[in-house]
């Protein structure tokens, strides 16, 4: 029984080392093999050093896979308790490290999805509506005269005023915004902005002062 104490740092550190390292020795390992009844060697060895090195091969990748889980286990259960403050938005919140990770790996990559979101479908509708707005007027000008134009000197100005205002309030533009999107989204961009700016600082200030121990 292996029994070691050390920061969630380093414990991160071998996590990411070993990883690696199990992969090469799983690859690089012989488990099993065969020969004829009629040879003494495998490979030039004898055939008991040979079964030793299958032994070997299997002991050391199992050592390493036990060892990966037991600093994998003692993170994760770390990770479940230890709290951290974090800015989100004009609040500082109290979270644990488990929880501020999947914000920062899951719902902080969808705000920023939903934020792009807003943002290109409010720069469109804008763009939309102005563009829209700014031939209204020449447009309502096209619409009287083809309304009144063989009538002129009988028509009075009153009328065409009249005609032209209706043509232009049926025909305006005007944002569909019942959520104030603008609000939405710089509520949204504080939120995201200002927990991106530390999260990376908080996170790794606790995991240098907080420590682990691994048995296995």
């Amino acid at each position: 029984m292996t029994k070691e104490t050390m920061t969630v740092h380093k414990a991160l550190a071998e996590i990411k080392i070993l990883k690696d390292r199990i992969q090469s020795e799983i690859y690089n390992s012989i488990f099993v093999s065969c020969k004829k009844n009629s040879q003494s060697k495998i490979s030039g060895m004898d055939v008991d050093e040979y079964e030793k090195i299958i032994t070997g091969c299997y002991d050391k990748d199992v050592d390493l896979m036990s060892r990966l889980e037991a600093l994998q286990r003692a993170v994760m259960l770390s990770n479940a308790v230890t709290k951290v403050k974090i800015k989100i938005g004009e609040n500082e919140e109290e979270r644990t490290v488990a929880e501020t990770i999947n914000m920062k790996n899951n719902s902080m990559m969808f705000k920023r999805q939903m934020l792009d979101r807003m943002q290109q479908q409010l720069s469109q509708a804008q763009a939309k509506t102005n563009k829209e707005n700014e031939i209204l007027e020449s447009k309502s000008e096209n619409y009287v005269t083809g309304l009144f134009g063989q009538k002129e000197g009988k028509t009075s100005t009153d009328e065409v005023t009249k005609a032209k205002q209706q043509y232009i309030d049926l025909n305006t533009w005007a944002l569909i915004d019942p959520i104030n999107v603008q609000n939405k989204i710089r509520v949204l961009s504080d939120e995201i902005s200002s927990f991106e700016a530390e999260v990376d600082s908080v996170l790794s200030t606790s995991n240098a002062l907080t420590t682990v121990t691994i048995e296995y």
